[in-house]
C-alpha cells in the first residue's frame, strides 16, 4: 500500500490553475499509476482549514480521471487533543484506509 501525504500548515495551495504544477493533482496521478499496477494507493491532503476547496480545484485539473477518487482531506484539528475540555478527543483518530481503496 502507498499513502502519499501533502501537508500544509501555514501556506496556501500552490500552482492554482496549472495542471502540470498542481502538486495535489500530481500526487493523485502518481497514486493512480500505483493502482494501475495493482498496488493500493491514496493521497491524503492535511490542512489547517477545510481541505475541500483545494481538493475540488485539483480534481478539476484531473478532468474526470479515476485519480480524483484517490484524494482524501484531513484537518490538523483531527490530530489534536482539547486540554480545556473534560472530554478529550483521541490524539489520532482511527483511519480505515482500506475502506477508501479499491
Amino acid at each position: 500500500m502507498v499513502l502519499l501525504i501533502e501537508v500544509k500548515l501555514e501556506s496556501d495551495k500552490g500552482s492554482a490553475g496549472d495542471p502540470d504544477l498542481d502538486q495535489l493533482a500530481r500526487y493523485a496521478r502518481l497514486a493512480q499509476r500505483f493502482a494501475d499496477e495493482g498496488t493500493k494507493s491514496a493521497v491524503a491532503y492535511l490542512t489547517v482549514g477545510d481541505p475541500m476547496p483545494d481538493i475540488e480545484e485539483s480534481i478539476a485539473q484531473l478532468k474526470g480521471s479515476h485519480a480524483a477518487a484517490r484524494i482524501f482531506g484531513l484537518q490538523w484539528a483531527m490530530f489534536m487533543t482539547r486540554r480545556s475540555s473534560r472530554t478529550k478527543r483521541p490524539l489520532l483518530m482511527k483511519l480505515n484506509v482500506n475502506s477508501w481503496l479499491m
